[in-house]
């Protein structure tokens, strides 16, 4: 598991209690994006004007599905 700071500051104040973390600059490549993108990735998934299917409903993912690491290939139609 790792922990990730937003920034050096905070990086520096967690360190003071014992927690080692990351910056988001020291995982890259890795990317982290809030869980609402997420949601609006899956929300595309099943939508097809043709059929008439309008995909999945948007909704909010949930722990469960936050917590896992993501691969997608290429980026996502609008991240904020």
């Amino acid at each position: 598991m790792v922990l990730v700071s937003e920034d050096e500051a905070l990086q520096s104040t967690l360190s003071y209690y014992g927690l080692d973390t990351e910056t988001v600059d020291q995982i890259s490549p890795v990317q982290i994006h809030p869980s609402h993108v997420l949601s609006d990735l899956y929300s595309a998934l099943g939508k097809n004007k043709k059929m008439n299917l309008s995909g999945r409903p948007n909704r909010p993912i949930g722990s469960i599905g936050t917590c896992k690491v993501y691969r997608y290939f290429r980026p996502p139609p609008s991240l904020p």
